[in-house]
């Protein structure tokens, strides 16, 4: 019996030696201890302290809400035929009225609201209809026509007075017929040809033309 017990020391160290070694976290051997040798010690305690929370203003606004309340509005495309165009309506809520979207493209238009005809898919919109009740949304495209304005009622125009004619016998007033009788304005012309025209060119002028008007109270001579 003494012979085997060294032997199997022997044998039983041998097998030890060609195990593994496993560490634990800690980078040290795993010690196994009996049930009846562990004592039971008490939990320790956390050396982190508690981080205090921040106080939350539960009256702002979270911004949740605002993305949600961002997402409630709707950006209407309006159209027009006469003349092409396109142009965006913004912040709008599905319970807007379509005369509140009239009252919003007067203002960036300069279209009167009287003038609006707005069609969704061919349908005239009622002005006291909300946007929701005809599923106007960011992809619903409204179609814009102008109604011509009202003509304004003609003016009655202002007859004027009978006058007494002033007309002369040559198609000019009295007065300015009086005036080319006097040989002065024939002559006060004359420079004006001769300059342009020449001595011998400028009396031609004035000759002929004072023979077929007929003015025979003037002469060429008279104007020299």
């Amino acid at each position: 019996m003494l012979t085997e017990e060294p032997e199997f020391i022997v044998k039983y160290l041998n097998d030890l030696s060609s195990r593994s070694v496993r560490y634990g976290i800690t980078h040290t051997p795993q010690v196994f201890q009996h049930k009846k040798l562990l004592k039971r010690q008490p939990p320790k305690k956390s050396s982190i302290s508690q981080v205090e929370k921040p106080a939350v203003d539960e009256s702002a606004p979270s911004s949740q809400s605002t993305t949600n309340a961002a997402q409630s509005t709707i950006k209407v495309t309006v159209k027009t035929l006469k003349p092409a165009s396109q142009f965006e309506i913004f912040n709008l809520q599905p319970t807007d009225t379509i005369a509140t979207l009239k009252d919003r493209i007067s203002q960036q238009r300069s279209i009167p609201i009287k003038q609006q005809r707005l069609l969704v898919k061919g349908k005239v919109l009622n002005d006291t209809k909300p946007l929701a009740e005809y599923a106007i949304s960011n992809d619903t495209v409204v179609h814009l026509m102008v109604k011509a304005s009202p003509a304004s009622p003609a003016k009655t125009a202002d007859i004027p007075s009978p006058v007494e004619s002033s007309v002369g016998a040559h198609g000019v007033s009295k007065e300015a017929e009086s005036t080319l009788q006097t040989p002065e304005l024939w002559k006060n012309l004359h420079n004006v040809l001769k300059e342009s025209l020449g001595e011998q060119d400028a009396k031609v002028v004035i000759s002929r033309f004072l023979q077929s008007e007929g003015w025979t109270g003037v002469t060429y001579d008279q104007i020299q």
